[in-house]
Parts: structure tokens; C-alpha cells; sequence
């Protein structure tokens, strides 16, 4: 149960972050005066670049997000030790640096970080991949235990009376509602109605969140899954202009912002290309390329918008971003990722949703519903799942407190599993396939069993 709290409350403040940004960084540093005039200019973005470097020469500089209204600044992202995020606010008709803002003071990256390491790094990352196969082992063992045995039953999970007296008009009565707080008033087959609804309505959704964000995990997700669905590399090494085997260090994972992943999932352990060093080149400057992406179909709107990563190093590429999990873009199926030779402007590769294979697929489209960045619809459906998860787990406990025997914590006794019938026994047999499909889970089930063993 705490696991899945924390884990609905950081996911909730996480998909009000488009709001909970703009609000920390405030209108002084995201809005800007229009000149009267319509013809007014913007100055360069590469003279805004140099501006910014110039202002923070201990920090490189790793992104630039242009504006997509005109009263809009202009953000660069510089980077310090660790991946340390600064976003810098620029001014994009003066070249004023209006102020910056630590990425990891935002309430979204704080978050972030509970909710996927718990902040204390792979411990956490360990422990958040143990919860959420625990909590498919729930939703199987949880079904077997509440479905339904007759017609009567079909329907008083469907639509149990307690749900049914929410929409009489008398429920809102000052009356009625303190007496449904009370303890007594609420009895243990209300609380069961509720779990039992709830999860069972629930069920989908907590597979889907939990097979996702499993994917991030260091483990199951990064050792297992990630490496099968991301780019073939057989297929990219042809794809790219230049040699890919000579910058295997730099993959592209290395252009997320810090802990937060704004590179597409399939691609993060995919290597990045290099640009081809070559006598008297200077690096193509940063307004050529963002008329380059406008001119290969890249677009500058609310719904549809792009972000560069600039070179990291002389060997490095622009990459222009345009990715549904990052809310560049609504549609997943529009994801694009661009290199760019920061030399000779040669577009090195040009990955797009025909690229991916069928897992990667699945996860470009599943990630960003699990973020809640569809649209508003995906961030109400999203909320109402996570605050009926907060209700699901609270509705669990109370079940146990009250059906445990006083003083004890409600262990199976000595020989109980001599006596189970075949049906539970196919709850033994998912048991031990979860076990095997999630290794961590599997090893913690091992260890509750032999805890069990010498408590019972």
C-alpha cells in the first residue's frame, strides 16, 4: 500500500506539471512584451546562444526549445556535473537573459524521481520494479478471490448498493454523510463492495501502468524488454552517414534531461551517429538548422512543436525532437527524431514511427498514455485511476486490519496449503509465471515464503 500511494500521489502531481511549470517559473520568466511593431525582428537564436554562454561559461549547453508564441521566451537547457539541468530564459527580441530556474527545483522532476528511485537511486529504482510486479500478482490473486460465484454476485460487483446510494439525491444530506464516516456505520462487506468493484473495474488499467512503468525499471525494463524493442542496430548502421562504431560511447540516452527522459524509450540504448570532422569546418549555426527542420516538415505550434539538442562535443549532431512523451506532439504515430551533422548540415538519420518495431510500437504508444500526455481527456482518465487507486489500497488494509486475528498479522497455518482445492492451486501456478517473468518479484516472493515457513 504505500508503494502504490506514493506512487498515484507523485503520479498525480506529475500529470498537473504543465500548470505546476508555469506556475513556479512564473510570467516573468515565460512571457515577454510584443513590439508594437509587426515587422519587429527576433534576434538570432545563435546570438541567444552565445549570449547564454557567454552568462554561464561553467555549464554546456545542451538544448534549445524555441518559442511557439510571440510572446513567448526563447529556453535553453545548460548542463552541469551529473546532469545537472539549469533552463535559461531568453528574451527573443532583445537577447535578454531574463532568469533561470534549477530543473530539479521543479515539482514535476521532484516527482519524477520519488516516483521512478524513490531518491535514493537503483535501491529505489530495485524496490519500485518489486511493487509494481507485486501488484500484478494482486490483480490475478485479487480476481480469483472476489469473482463473482452467481448471477447475484455478477451483480452486486458490478453495481454494489454502496455505489448505488451515491447517486440518490439524499446521499449529500449533512446527515448521511456524517454517518458514513463513521466507523461503525461503514461495515466490513461495504469495504468489501468497494475493493471488490473497484478492482475489478480497475484491473486493466492497473496491468497497463504497471507493465509500462515497469519498462523504466533498471531490470526488467532496461535488461530485458528495452534492448529487444529499441532501433536495430543493423538497420541504424546503414541508416547512418557516418561510421556509428566509432561513437559507441554516446548513445542516444545521453541527450535526456538528466533523470528525465525526453528521448524516446526504443531509442535510449541505441548509439548516436558522429559528425565527420573534416579541414576548416565550422559548426553550422542554430538558426540554419531550425530552418532546416522547418523545411523538412518540422512544425513550430501548440500541438506540434520541436526541440534542438545541440552538439555536446566536435564529433556531436544536432538532433531535432519531436516526441509525443515529451508533449511536443499529441499523436504518438507523429514521433520524429532527427540527426543532423553539426558540420556539413547532412541529415545523418531521420527515425519516425515507421521505424520502430512492433514493441517499440507498443511502448510509444503506452508511454505517453501512462505520462498523460494525449491530451486533457488522458490527464481526467489518468487522475481518476490514480485516485481510485489511493482508494483501492486504503480499502485493502482496512479489510485485513479487520478480518486478521487480534494481535497477529494473519498468517496461513502450518499445513493450510495441504488442503487448498485445484482452483487455488492456479493461483500458486500465476504465482510462480510472474515470478519468472519479473525476476525481482520473484526473488522477493521467494523470501516472504521462507519468511513464512519460520514465523508459521
Amino acid at each position: 500500500m504505500p508503494f502504490i500511494l506514493m506512487l498515484s500521489l507523485t503520479g498525480l502531481l506529475m500529470l498537473v506539471s504543465p500548470w505546476t511549470d508555469n506556475w513556479q517559473y512564473g510570467n516573468k520568466l515565460i512571457r515577454v512584451g510584443v513590439p508594437v511593431s509587426p515587422s519587429a525582428m527576433r534576434t538570432t537564436a545563435a546570438s541567444q546562444l552565445a549570449t547564454v554562454i557567454q552568462a554561464y561559461p561553467n555549464l554546456v549547453a545542451a538544448q534549445y526549445v524555441p518559442p511557439i508564441e510571440r510572446n513567448q521566451s526563447s529556453v535553453f537547457k545548460m548542463r552541469g556535473e551529473n546532469f545537472a539541468t539549469l533552463l535559461v530564459f531568453v528574451n527573443p527580441y532583445t537577447g535578454e537573459i531574463l532568469g533561470d530556474f534549477k530543473g530539479a527545483d521543479r515539482w514535476y522532476s521532484i516527482a519524477d524521481e520519488i516516483h521512478g528511485t524513490l531518491m535514493i537511486g537503483n535501491l529505489g529504482d530495485l524496490l519500485i520494479e518489486l511493487s509494481a510486479g507485486l501488484m500484478i500478482f494482486l490483480v490475478f490473486s485479487g480476481l480469483y478471490l472476489h469473482w463473482p460465484r452467481n448471477r447475484k454476485s455478477v451483480k452486486e460487483m458490478l453495481l454494489p448498493d454502496f455505489f448505488l446510494q451515491l447517486f440518490k439525491p439524499e446521499f449529500l444530506l449533512p446527515r448521511n454523510v456524517r454517518g458514513l464516516l463513521r466507523k461503525k456505520q461503514v461495515s466490513r462487506t461495504t469495504w468489501k463492495a468497494i475493493h471488490s468493484s473497484l478492482g475489478f473495474y480497475l484491473t486493466l488499467f492497473i496491468l497497463f501502468f504497471a507493465l509500462t512503468g515497469l519498462a523504466w525499471t533498471g531490470v526488467w525494463g532496461q535488461q530485458f524488454v528495452q534492448p529487444y524493442s529499441s532501433f536495430p542496430k543493423d538497420k541504424s548502421a546503414s541508416a547512418w552517414a557516418s561510421d556509428v562504431n566509432a561513437y559507441v560511447d554516446a548513445t542516444h540516452g545521453s541527450l535526456n534531461d538528466g533523470q528525465l527522459n525526453e528521448i524516446p524509450w526504443n531509442l535510449e540504448q541505441v548509439a548516436l551517429p558522429q559528425s565527420t570532422i573534416s579541414n576548416n569546418d565550422n559548426s553550422v549555426g542554430l538558426d540554419q538548422i531550425v530552418n532546416q527542420g522547418l523545411g523538412l516538415n518540422f512544425q513550430l505550434s501548440e500541438n506540434n512543436r520541436f526541440r534542438v539538442a545541440l552538439p555536446l562535443n566536435s564529433t556531436g549532431v544536432y538532433t531535432l525532437m519531436s516526441i509525443a512523451s515529451s508533449r511536443d506532439v499529441v499523436n504518438p504515430m507523429n514521433d520524429r527524431t532527427l540527426h543532423i551533422d553539426q558540420y556539413s548540415s547532412e541529415v545523418l538519420a531521420d527515425i519516425t514511427w515507421q521505424d520502430y518495431n512492433l514493441g517499440a510500437k507498443a511502448m510509444a504508444l503506452g508511454i505517453p498514455l501512462h505520462k498523460g500526455t494525449l491530451g486533457l481527456w488522458n490527464i481526467i482518465l489518468a487522475s481518476i485511476v490514480c485516485l481510485l487507486l489511493i482508494l483501492l489500497s486504503v480499502s485493502g488494509v482496512v479489510l485485513w486490519w479487520r478480518r486478521k486475528p487480534s494481535g497477529e498479522f494473519g498468517i496461513p497455518r502450518a499445513g493450510a496449503l495441504a488442503n487448498i482445492e485445484r482452483s487455488e492451486k492456479a493461483i500458486i501456478v500465476i504465482g510462480f509465471i510472474i515470478a519468472i517473468a519479473f525476476p525481482i518479484t520473484g526473488i522477493a516472493m521467494a523470501l516472504f515464503g521462507l519468511l513464512e515457513v519460520c514465523l508459521s
